[in-house]
């Protein structure tokens, strides 16, 4: 987290593919539900999330 801006991380062979599986995941659709009075929502009513594709940080 970074002040109103929380990270998530996750690894995937395709960002798009995982994105869409998770639309319809139960645990995802009840996460989204609880958190939805302070998630900032897209016009369809979904969480708004932006793909970082650069390494922020790494650890060994």
């Amino acid at each position: 987290m970074d002040g109103t801006k929380l990270y998530a991380y996750m690894e995937v062979d395709d960002y798009h593919r995982a994105m869409k599986e998770l639309e319809t995941n139960p645990a995802n659709r009840k996460w989204q539900a609880f958190m939805s009075d302070i998630l900032a929502m897209d016009d369809k009513g979904d969480p708004k999330m932006y793909l970082i594709d650069e390494e922020v940080f790494h650890l060994e």
